[in-house]
């Protein structure tokens, strides 16, 4: 029941989440606090996630997308970063590179149909 009512509020993070990014592209950081004090109670409630994978989940994309930022400036935006650290460490560190790879090529589907548009 526990685990049901902490992944009902992350989904309610993550939607408010969608649309003050898409309205203001940005990322408050209360939301993403928020996001990390949920999965640290989901983690105590649930450990189907271990806290090894949990830790190097929010190293996982993060990382390199902070690198990205170095190379590319503007291609991602300080709060992308930190919401990829903290669903990092909500996922753990598989299910945060399968996301990540989802979400690369869902965005490049977009791409090709805008260019294609």
């Amino acid at each position: 029941m526990m685990t049901m009512l902490l992944k009902s509020i992350l989904i309610f993070i993550f939607v408010v989440i969608s649309i003050s990014d898409w309205r203001t592209h940005k990322i408050p950081d209360r939301w993403n606090a928020g996001i990390l004090l949920v999965a640290v109670l989901l983690a105590l409630v649930d450990p189907s996630v271990s806290w090894q994978e949990r830790i190097l989940g929010m190293f996982a994309v993060s990382v390199p997308m902070a690198c990205l930022l170095f190379f590319v400036p503007g291609s991602f935006g300080g709060g992308d970063i930190k919401l990829m650290a903290v669903a990092g460490f909500m996922l753990g560190w598989s299910h945060t590179l399968l996301a990540a790879f989802i979400g690369i090529l869902l965005g490049g589907a977009v791409a090709v149909y805008l260019l294609l548009k």
